[in-house]
């Protein structure tokens, strides 16, 4: 039987997921993360263990959103998150960080990074501040 939300003849809405970039040097921590967010409904597109790699990434795809560790191991997420903001101002940056002082914080959102969420182990301020961020973005034709 059709409803107002699908009239006959048309598809049912396909909801997107919003699409996301992880740049995490840690592999465990990494795949840990692919599947926390997978399950909270984000589409974890690419992933990335150094700056430069998280860099291309980012512009390869072209996600909604970017989790970004500050401590990586050619350079700093807070640095990253300033280049992005310049090169693709539409990707939100947060920035994912288990020793981050009050002042790279500060720096960071200044930078250009949409939110600081410290690591903790349940990864549920993560979720939320993506959740906060997130709007999805259609995938785009290759």
């Amino acid at each position: 039987m059709p409803t107002a939300a699908s009239p006959i003849g048309s598809p049912p809405a396909r909801r997107t997921r919003p699409r996301i970039v992880l740049v995490e040097d840690h592999v465990r921590v990494r795949e840990h993360l692919t599947m926390l967010l997978e399950t909270a409904g984000f589409d974890v597109v690419a992933s990335a263990a150094t700056y430069l790699d998280g860099y291309r990434a980012v512009l390869a795809e072209r996600p909604a959103l970017a989790v970004v560790d500050n401590r990586l191991p050619d350079g700093r997420g807070i640095d990253l998150a300033a280049v992005l903001h310049r090169e693709a101002p539409e990707v939100g940056v947060v920035i994912h960080s288990g020793a981050i002082t009050r002042e790279e914080a500060d720096l960071a959102l200044r930078c250009g990074a949409l939110e600081v969420v410290t690591k903790d182990v349940r990864a549920r301020p993560l979720v939320a501040a993506l959740q906060r961020h997130a709007t999805p973005v259609p995938r785009r034709h290759r």
